[in-house]
């Protein structure tokens, strides 16, 4: 994080710190060349990846990366959570081009999308019996979830998740659409 926030830093020297973590480099090149992008070559270099992506979704990608590995939670796939967040912020940026969005907006959308769902990661990682119970209750309904949250918690998972990304010092677009998904 600080040499993607520093000035002085350029898409080669973070692209050094990101290939020391294996796992990390692969998740961001299987991004750069998702339907995500939908670039019309494939891109195998870390650096070009960088560059094309640009530091605030790579920043995003490596916190949900990080997030994401560090969590092995039994009986929750991980990588459908994953492919979820990735298609939400596909059909973000695609929103806010289709809306006009300049390029800073349509990164920033796509960077909500990925995110949007941390809090439920977070409530995973902590009480993993008792959100996996939650889950099964809801049954795929966002506003039973939202209501077994709040209940038990105080909070809804949007909330939690936007508060974490806050104290990450990610962009306020970014908190303010997590906190509201």
């Amino acid at each position: 994080r600080e040499k993607l926030n520093s000035p002085e830093s350029d898409a080669m020297s973070i692209a050094e710190i990101i290939a020391r973590d294996p796992a990390i480099s692969a998740k961001l090149l299987k991004v750069a060349n998702s339907g995500f992008y939908a670039l019309p070559r494939t891109i195998c270099d870390i650096g070009e990846a960088i560059t094309f992506m640009g530091p605030d979704t790579v920043t995003s990608l490596v916190l949900a990366a990080h997030v994401y590995d560090r969590m092995p939670v039994p009986g929750i796939n991980l990588d459908s959570m994953w492919q979820h967040s990735l298609m939400v912020a596909a059909l973000a940026r695609h929103i806010a081009r289709e809306e006009g969005g300049d390029r800073l907006t349509v990164t920033t959308a796509g960077i909500a999308g990925l995110l949007h769902d941390i809090g439920q990661l977070i409530l995973l990682s902590n009480l993993p019996e008792l959100y996996q119970t939650m889950l099964r209750q809801a049954g795929g309904d966002e506003k039973v979830l939202l209501g077994l949250e709040r209940e038990q918690f105080g909070v809804g998972h949007p909330e939690l998740g936007s508060c974490v990304l806050g104290l990450w010092s990610l962009p306020d677009a970014v908190v303010d659409a997590v906190a509201l998904h």
